[in-house]
């Protein structure tokens, strides 16, 4: 018996040593393959982000990450559509794909990727007529897949973009694979339920417009505004690491912290709401509450210039163009 122990005891030790001899080892098919998973989800991410369409899932592996990059898609599906309703994209020009990292271990790889992806507005942004104009995104993401029955299947990601910065890591950090729990899917299902009714109904009055809206002292042109507030508002803050809100309520959430973007027009809202204006919470509005509940015009000035020169609403700032010089901020 004490012979068997020792060579039961031998032939452990030999696999233990030699386990990584019997890995399946990587091949240029299997960064082949997946690279081709990877472009596929982030094909199918421009294509909800951008465009509005159904993605597929078929490329992931079961379990809550799955679940969590459904409603991920799902969301963005959504604010695809109002964005579109706002100002249509027409067309997706190119995507490139640039694979940073890739490390493959038997069965288990993890990929660090850069995507860019170049698309066209149907008619320029800046005044809703004319030609389109071409514009451009781009984002990092880092995948965790597995080989399941000789198929690489994603089985969870972590990107910088705004969606998983602020419900998976409630703003904590980008680029994290924070756990994903049942809890939080169903916080995410409370809050995509909330922000989907509330896109609905301004959806609808896109369709069918009020006839008549309650008056509002706050639709004020920039010689309504309290100017004398709006520059103690920028001489106080300007050189803050952390600018406070402008009406005290709205939260102050710094654009420069996203890769590629800048904070100028979302300081100069709150210097409009420093000054007395109102936000107008819709569709075609302007106004803040979340990164994933706002309008472009918040914090892009060719959006910010083309709703304060047209906005006819009873809510909202309003500007007006002199010659060639907009009498706004």
């Amino acid at each position: 018996m004490k012979k068997i122990k020792i060579l039961l005891l031998g032939i452990v030790s030999v696999f233990l040593l030699l386990g990584t001899a019997f890995a399946i080892e990587a091949t240029p098919a299997d960064r082949e393959a997946i690279e081709k998973v990877c472009r596929q989800y982030l094909l199918d991410y421009d294509a909800a982000y951008l465009l509005g369409k159904e993605p597929t899932t078929d490329y992931f592996a079961p379990g809550l990450a799955a679940e969590y990059q459904a409603k991920k898609m799902e969301t963005m599906k959504w604010n695809a559509t109002l964005n579109r309703a706002q100002v249509e994209i027409d067309e997706v020009i190119a995507e490139r794909l640039t694979v940073e990292a890739m490390e493959i271990d038997g069965d288990s790889a993890e990929v660090s990727v850069a995507w860019v992806c170049t698309y066209r507005y149907a008619l320029d942004p800046n005044t809703f007529e004319g030609v389109g104009l071409d514009s451009e995104y781009g984002v990092g993401f880092c995948f965790r897949l597995l080989r399941q029955n000789g198929q690489w299947l994603i089985c969870d990601i972590a990107s910088g973009d705004d969606y998983d910065y602020v419900h998976r890591t409630q703003c904590a950090e980008r680029y994290s694979f924070a756990p994903i729990t049942e809890e939080l899917l169903a916080k995410i299902d409370a809050d995509i339920q909330s922000v989907m009714e509330k896109q609905k109904k301004e959806l609808k009055n896109i369709e069918e417009p009020e006839t008549v809206l309650e008056p509002n002292t706050s639709n004020l042109y920039l010689d309504d505004l309290d100017t004398n507030a709006m520059a103690s508002y920028a001489y106080n803050n300007a050189a803050k690491a952390s600018p406070s809100s402008g009406d005290g309520v709205t939260p102050y959430y710094d654009f420069s912290l996203i890769t590629g973007n800048y904070d100028c027009t979302n300081f100069i809202s709150h210097c409009l709401l420093a000054g007395g204006a109102s936000k107008n919470v819709s569709a075609n509005g302007w106004y803040y509450n979340t990164l994933s509940d706002r309008t472009p015009s918040w914090s892009n000035v060719n959006y910010l210039h083309n709703f304060l020169v047209h906005n006819s609403s009873t809510r909202g700032p309003k500007g007006k163009v002199q010659s060639t010089r907009l009498e706004t901020v």
